[in-house]
């Protein structure tokens, strides 16, 4: 969910479709109450239907939103037609209805009247399918969008090129390049053209409503003078961005090919300050004991029926790498066969033939990791964080891929953006993927992102994203 407020676009449609569904939950409170509520007293009846209306105006929005969101209706690429996006529509109010119900009988404290709420699902599906087709090209590729211009025509600069067009809904828009000498006639790279050389930057920018300059040129060494003009551009108010920043901020990763040690040694990104830990153990420890009472009669059947299912012990238990470079031991269900004697040690594959038939359900819903809250209890682990790996893959990983240890500076989690984001890491180039996103959530690391992990783990869990 991070991304929603990370792209230009869709926190523009966020936030619209947010106030749309306020205002039609408090109307359709109002024209369900009518003339009011018979035999109340005015002042009392006033303050009854501004509680009423404040609560609609509340769960409806969070119900319906977080509903479209786990439907992909808030995702970079829209669905590809008006058919597709009016199912999907009619799908997260059915979700959201269902879920205020259950929510409502369960709680009857703070019961909306059903036909309000029918009202509101009803009124406000139509509505926002409308503002969403009238609006769609506004929405796209309005005049919002922010023009970028890259300096330089090498590799970095054509590679950056290629993502900022394949994510067209980032609410970037790139107009061209800059090359170190005069470009040729109506030259072009990734389909843009070069519009000029690094003299003409200030002319370029003018020209062509530019509002992010990336400097994105091959060679690392400082160029005086470039820099100069690029101080002259700063000050009337453009935004410059190196390589790094406006990839990760792009792609909501952090690319290590462009990480070099200065960036994380001087970057107090990378070490959290002691106020932001103290506060993420203390979620921690809270949400862990509320998550084990809620859970405590799924630990009990799936124990009892691991134990049916194969012989060994209902709990897998096994030495990782935590915070700091120091081992601790994690919990989980066994979800594969014990390993007979002499039989070579081997990571998890694809369709491993060890997983057992009950081992096979707990890892599609990731029920096998919900031990793992103990961990969080006892300090080695964080709810969100870095997955923990095995001392020998993490030996191995160290020589291979720059920053890999850098992970260790924080807790390991039960969930983390790499898995979200990302999946499973079996290979070395799926560990360098999954490492970016690590990294940036480790720069970025708040609660709020903690939140916005967690509930799109939920997503991942129940689409069974991921699983192996």
């Amino acid at each position: 969910m991070w991304e929603i407020f990370q792209s230009a676009r869709l926190r523009r449609l966020f936030l619209a479709e947010t106030v749309l569904l306020f205002l039609v939950a408090v109307l359709c409170v109002r024209l369900r109450i009518g003339s009011g509520y018979p035999g109340v007293p005015p002042m009392i009846e006033l303050w009854a239907y501004w509680k009423e209306a404040l609560l609609a105006g509340i769960a409806i929005p969070v119900a319906v939103q977080l509903a479209m969101y786990y439907l992909g209706l808030y995702a970079d690429t829209p669905p590809g037609s008006r058919t597709q996006l009016l199912v999907r529509i009619h799908m997260a109010h059915f979700v959201a209805g269902v879920a205020l119900a259950l929510l409502f009988y369960v709680f009857p404290g703070v019961r909306l009247q059903r036909l309000a709420l029918l009202l509101s699902l009803g009124i406000g599906q139509w509505l926002l399918f409308s503002l969403r087709c009238h609006f769609e090209e506004v929405l796209l590729t309005g005049n919002w969008r922010r023009r970028v211009l890259l300096l330089g025509t090498g590799g970095l600069a054509q590679q950056i090129g290629r993502w900022l067009l394949s994510r067209p809904g980032a609410g970037y828009e790139l107009a061209g390049f800059l090359s170190p000498q005069e470009p040729e006639m109506a030259q072009t790279i990734c389909g843009r053209p070069v519009l000029g050389s690094y003299q003409e930057i200030s002319d370029a920018i003018q020209r062509h409503n530019i509002t992010d300059v990336v400097y994105s040129l091959e060679d690392s060494r400082s160029n005086d003078a470039l820099m100069s003009r690029l101080l002259s551009v700063k000050v009337t108010g453009i935004e410059v961005w190196s390589a790094l920043s406006f990839t990760a901020e792009l792609t909501h990763s952090l690319p290590i090919e462009l990480l070099h040690p200065a960036d994380v040694v001087f970057d107090a990104g990378f070490t959290p300050s002691k106020w932001t830990v103290a506060l993420k153990r203390l979620s921690d420890v809270v949400l862990s004991l509320i998550a084990l009472v809620l859970v405590s009669p799924i630990l009990l059947i799936v124990a009892i029926l691991i134990r049916l299912d194969s012989p060994g012990p209902a709990l897998y238990k096994q030495a990782r790498v935590g915070l700091r470079g120091k081992l601790f031991t994690i919990y989980k269900f066994r979800s594969m066969r014990v390993s007979k004697p002499g039989e070579p040690m081997r990571l998890t594959s694809h369709n491993d033939d060890r997983v057992t038939r009950v081992g096979r359900f707990i890892r599609l819903h990731r029920i096998d990791e919900l031990p793992q809250f103990f961990n969080v209890l006892l300090g080695d682990m964080s709810l969100v964080g870095p997955r923990p790996e095995v001392e020998s893959s993490v030996k191995d990983l160290r020589q291979t891929l720059p920053f890999y240890d850098q992970r260790h500076a924080i807790r390991p989690g039960i969930t983390s953006l790499g898995q979200v984001r990302f999946g499973a890491a079996t290979t070395l180039s799926e560990a360098r993927e999954r490492l970016k996103y690590d990294l940036y959530y480790q720069k970025n690391m708040s609660l709020a992102f903690d939140l916005s992990i967690l509930i799109d783990t939920v997503k991942v869990v129940l689409l069974k994203i991921g699983a192996r």
